[in-house]
């Protein structure tokens, strides 16, 4: 059963309210997410195999990420692709 995660949903949330760029994952997924205003009609995500690419705020990927609330840093966005063994 998935239960979201409040407190780091909150401070994504308010991150994004003040235009603080800030980057989150969806685990289950499989993708990291980074939202770098001004562009706050889309953000970016990062699969843990394949290249970086646009990915609308709805989309349900985004949604859920948001939701679980699991913040990362920048530099773990940056290597989230190239956490894989063998690379």
């Amino acid at each position: 059963m998935f239960l979201p995660n409040r407190e780091g949903t909150d401070r994504i949330m308010d991150k994004i309210r003040r235009g603080v760029p800030c980057y989150f994952e969806n685990p289950t997924a499989g993708i990291a997410i980074k939202y770098v205003p001004p562009d706050d009609l889309e953000f970016y995500a990062k699969p843990k195999v394949g290249k970086e690419y646009r990915i609308n705020r709805r989309n349900k990927a985004v949604i859920a990420a948001y939701l679980e609330g699991h913040e990362i840093t920048a530099e773990e966005y940056d290597n989230y692709n190239q956490s894989r063994p063998g690379i």
